[in-house]
């Protein structure tokens, strides 16, 4: 048995019977039950990626308890959804869990209730008593289409259960020498790529899936074909630890969650009626200029998902009702992305045009050690210090036109240091509360006089 997650203070108990391993598999599951994690780790990571259920659940596990890596729901909770759509009995339960928990994944009682239903088929034990929790707060519609898909997700092997969503991320990244917003999909496994607003594939996306075996395949929607087939390429000679490290990058790259959305009435007015019914999440990119005071206007649909069901149209309406967003700092008039997420239970529409606050980016990647020392390599620097720099945000997230306001002390070298290491930060695309961060100016203090510890010289 295992560990998995916390549900209403009671510890549900996944089990990962039925198992058949292989060597070094089972050499390395065994490792994982006596708590070598170190060891299990060395004999499990090298099957996992190459598609063993049980070395995709052990890994699973060793992410969420933070034994032998750092702790990572998100990684977690990818890995279990690899080891489920296998079928493997623990990876189906840990499924369920991580659904109703919203733990590493949008939460969703449809799909919950649908790992939980496939669980006890598969006499996962205690799987039938956390499909009635789910039960209890759904309607019978929900009911019913949660259980058509545990059907179709049985009779298709475990492969079509229900169309994954790509609602994580963006992260901002260069593929065959254009920009890409890349999103996670909720599969565990599949990245969608949107080019950047602006950009010449523009407007254009496709979808990277992934089967089992590691091998890929591309789903392309319209656009520029000759020009983004370069990016496709490059992305699909990706090895398996690249896109493991872009999926796991483009979570991290989500924004906090921050309950900024707009929610009660008013987004059940806004979603499109059929699909709140459903109980359908979807996510919209928009394309609109804006001016100095941050008013959006002129906006194009960029990217829908799923396409076709009213997102975009909805999207489009909250932005003719928009308020200016206030207290902003643009250089000039830009075409920007705006994202929105509709997200069913509740009705929560991310961001709140309707009442914008102050928007707030966060970083979504700092330079590695490695990084850092690399680009700092000969500096000179006197004691310690610190200094006050202003950028903008770029439409990839990373910091361009910085200037130095100010050093501390004066002619110590700080400046030229913080000049050289801003560039390596990457902010995230969308703000905390949803919004646009490209165009945004920015002032970033390290000196001692903010109250913060003077910076210290890197190690080399």
């Amino acid at each position: 048995m295992r560990y998995a997650f916390t549900l209403a203070l009671v510890v549900y108990l996944a089990l990962a019977g039925g198992k058949v391993c292989a060597e070094p598999v089972a050499d390395g599951d065994a490792a994982f039950e006596r708590g070598d994690y170190q060891q299990a780790l060395a004999l499990l990571q090298g099957p996992a990626e190459r598609g063993d259920a049980v070395a995709e659940l052990d890994m699973g596990l060793l992410y969420f308890g933070g034994n032998a890596v750092p702790q990572d729901r998100h990684e977690a909770a990818r890995w279990f959804l690899m080891a489920a759509h296998q079928g493997q009995k623990g990876a189906l339960a840990n499924a369920g869990i991580v659904y109703i928990t919203g733990t590493g994944v949008p939460r969703s009682l449809v799909q919950a209730y649908m790992w939980f239903s496939l669980a006890s088929d598969a006499d996962s034990g205690g799987a039938a008593k956390y499909r009635d929790h789910a039960a209890a707060e759904m309607t019978p519609d929900d009911i019913a289409r949660a259980t058509k898909l545990a059907l179709q997700c049985k009779n298709s092997g475990y492969k079509k259960c229900g169309s994954y969503q790509c609602l994580d991320g963006p992260l901002g990244r260069t593929f065959g020498g254009s920009s890409w917003q890349v999103f996670a999909c909720d599969d565990g496994r599949s990245l969608a790529f949107v080019a950047a607003p602006g950009a010449p594939p523009a407007p254009f996306d496709f979808t990277l899936s992934y089967s089992n075996d590691g091998t890929s395949s591309a789903i392309t929607f319209g656009g520029t074909r000759d020009v983004a087939s370069a990016a496709r390429d490059e992305v699909a000679a990706l090895t398996e630890p690249q896109r493991s490290a872009l999926y796991s990058a483009a979570l991290d790259a989500s924004p906090p969650p921050g309950g900024y959305g707009i929610v009660g009435d008013a987004a059940a007015a806004a979603y499109p009626p059929a699909e709140l019914t459903a109980r359908a999440p979807g996510q919209v990119i928009l394309t609109c200029e804006r001016d100095g005071v941050g008013k959006p206007h002129d906006c194009r649909i960029t990217s829908e998902m799923p396409a076709g069901h009213g997102f975009g149209a909805a999207a489009l309406k909250l932005m003719s009702e928009a308020a200016p967003e206030g207290d902003m700092q643009l250089g000039q008039r830009q075409a920007l992305p705006f994202r929105f997420l509709f997200q069913p239970d509740p009705p929560t529409i991310t961001p709140d045009v309707l009442h914008p606050s102050r928007p707030t980016p966060y970083i979504a990647h700092v330079p590695t050690a490695e990084e850092s020392t690399f680009a700092t390599r000969g500096m000179p620097l006197s004691g310690p210090g610190g200094a006050k720099v202003d950028c903008w945000i770029g439409v990839t997230g990373q910091l361009t036109d910085c200037r130095l306001l100010s050093e501390t002390p004066p002619g110590s070298g700080w400046g030229a240091l913080e000049l050289k290491m801003l560039p390596l930060d990457r902010f995230g695309l969308f703000t905390k509360e949803g919004f646009p961060a490209a165009g945004m100016k920015i002032t970033i203090d390290t000196s001692p006089n903010t109250g913060a510890a003077p910076s210290q010289p890197p190690a080399d």
